[in-house]
């Protein structure tokens, strides 16, 4: 199960702060225009206190066509938090595209702006961030996430697993499912801040699966771990073998 995470940004001011904050926030016209290097730098200097990971311009995968401005990562949870940052000057031209790649391989995504307004038509998945010159930040609006297992109702996942011939409650089975779904977040933590020795084929430093994970990916490919666990034992037979053929010419020889 995914550990508790809460985001490191401030939340929309309360009641009684809406005037001070508005008063922020129109004074943001005759701050100086910050552009979209200027941004990552109050991101960055904001998260790298707090001890995530940071990566800059990487893709899901390599070809990818939008790469992510910036990804924060948090180890504890492999959390993955997605921003694309718009400068003053920036246009939202390609907005939309870029928010698919987010909401696809982050847990929580945010628009990041200074001076610009935010687009209405943002899905409610992704949250507004705003940065100011003197290097605070507010969440204007945050993700709201939804759960892959809130598209059913408890009772509707109870039939249909019970229509599939699996006995109890399904709740026992949407827990595994969220064990598979961590794999997932696990492979894309990696793939973003993994050190890997491309020349040994190794990882100089990983987040390995837990063991959960590891016993249900072995479930799933139980006839492929039979075969490597035969290989070894092979392996271990003639090793065997040698060793034991070594001892007894020893043994022959220094009884001469």
């Amino acid at each position: 199960m995914m550990k508790f995470f809460e985001l490191p940004f401030h939340s929309p001011p309360a009641f009684d702060e809406r005037d001070e904050y508005k008063k922020k926030l129109a004074n943001v016209s005759v701050e100086k225009v910050l552009n979209e290097l200027e941004i990552r730098k109050i991101l960055r200097d904001c998260l790298e206190p707090k001890n995530f990971l940071l990566r800059e311009e990487r893709s899901i995968s390599g070809i990818d066509g939008h790469p992510f401005d910036l990804i924060a990562g948090d180890q504890e949870t492999l959390t993955l938090i997605g921003f694309e940052i718009k400068g003053d000057g920036d246009a939202y031209t390609l907005l939309p595209s870029q928010i698919d790649s987010y909401m696809f391989g982050c847990d929580y995504t945010f628009l990041v702006v200074h001076k610009k307004k935010s687009p209405e038509y943002l899905p409610r998945g992704i949250g507004v961030l705003r940065v100011f010159d003197d290097g605070s930040m507010t969440v204007e609006v945050w993700p709201k996430m939804i759960h892959w297992t809130e598209v059913a109702t408890e009772s509707e996942r109870d039939l249909l697993f019970s229509a599939n011939g699996f006995g109890g409650n399904a709740d026992k089975v949407m827990s595994y499912l969220d064990i598979i779904e961590g794999v997932r977040r696990n492979i894309l933590f990696n793939r973003f801040f993994a050190e890997r020795d491309y020349m040994q084929r190794s990882y100089k430093k990983f987040w390995p699966f837990t063991e959960e994970q590891k016993v249900i990916m072995m479930g799933f490919n139980l006839p492929s771990q039979v075969k490597l666990l035969e290989r070894d034992l092979l392996g271990l037979e003639r090793r065997f073998l040698t060793v034991k053929q070594t001892f007894l010419k020893g043994k022959a020889y220094a009884e001469k």
